[in-house]
């Protein structure tokens, strides 16, 4: 099962970066906040992790499928890494020209010999 989901990962990935261009449309974060923690409920269950979704009315300009695989992900290692009854908060902040998607749990962070390599493609902790 993991093998196959690991496969059907990397697939829609190789899809997504595949495409010639990105359409940009409305994506409503309070929609696309349901949507990743409504896919992941059985794995917050099995921690015994609260997620704690913080209310927001905000639009982004985003290709939504995009936009909600890297959110996944996000919260997939916030799930990964949270101890068991920890915390994980989703949340949006707005200033005059950004809007910051925010996953913030009760783990143990990023150990600071893995910050200089977190955006290296397939880089994941030993």
């Amino acid at each position: 099962a993991r093998m196959q989901a690991l496969v059907e990962t990397l697939l829609r990935q190789a899809r997504l970066e595949n495409r010639q261009e990105v359409v940009l449309t409305v994506v409503d974060v309070a929609a696309l906040f349901r949507r990743v923690s409504e896919a992941r409920t059985v794995q917050l269950a099995e921690k015994n992790i609260t997620l704690h979704v913080m209310p927001t009315e905000v639009n982004v300009a985003a290709e939504p499928a995009l936009l909600e695989q890297a959110l996944g992900n996000l919260l997939d290692n916030a799930i990964d890494f949270t101890p068991e009854s920890g915390r994980i908060t989703l949340s949006a902040e707005v200033d005059q020209e950004h809007v910051a998607l925010k996953v913030l749990d009760t783990g143990s962070g990023i150990p600071d010999y893995a910050l200089s390599r977190i955006f290296e493609r397939f880089y994941s902790l030993p």
